[in-house]
């Protein structure tokens, strides 16, 4: 009994264990992704221009109502439409 209880511990290890090096490269994916997204012109390095013009387009996708300022009942709607994204990807993936 007492070798199937440490089986089983062990087993539960290498399973977590795996799901976080893999939720870790996952992170490291999706940063790649974004500096390639707001690398306008390939050129390795993100100017302040192209880094201004992402943070622009970011704040008009969190501004709902379009009128040029952000409230946080906004910044919230947008924070939880993204978490449901992301948990529909991630369901994916486990498909």
């Amino acid at each position: 009994m007492k070798k199937i209880i440490i089986s089983a511990i062990i087993a539960s290890a290498i399973f977590a264990n795996n799901s976080f090096a893999e939720e870790k490269k996952d992170r490291r994916d999706h940063g790649a992704k974004m500096f390639e997204k707001m690398d306008d012109d390939n050129n390795g390095a993100i100017s302040k221009t192209e880094w201004q013009k992402h943070q622009d387009e970011h704040f008009a996708k969190v501004d709902g109502n379009k009128d040029g300022a952000l409230t946080q009942d906004e910044m919230k709607a947008f924070h939880e439409k993204m978490r449901e994204k992301f948990k529909e990807e991630r369901g994916k993936k486990e498909e």
